[in-house]
């Protein structure tokens, strides 16, 4: 919990003082999961996979991308 108190969040990314990305990263897996959930319980009723993969597209993997070269 060391890191979460000496923690900055900014633009939605959370930085500790070594520059380890595994807080930013927790929350966004946590948070696209959440969605995901989120998508499949509307859509029990839904068959067409291109109605899908654009939720998909539009909610979870923009989540999962945002960022992406900050560790690189």
């Amino acid at each position: 919990m060391q890191l979460l108190d000496k923690s900055i969040t900014d633009l939605g990314f959370v930085l500790c003082p070594t520059l380890i990305l595994n807080l930013y990263i927790e929350r966004a897996c946590c948070k696209s999961l959440k969605i995901l959930d989120f998508i499949k319980h509307i859509t029990t009723e839904v068959k067409l996979a291109s109605s899908l993969k654009t939720l998909y597209c539009l909610l979870v993997r923009s989540i999962l991308e945002y960022g992406c070269h900050l560790g690189s």
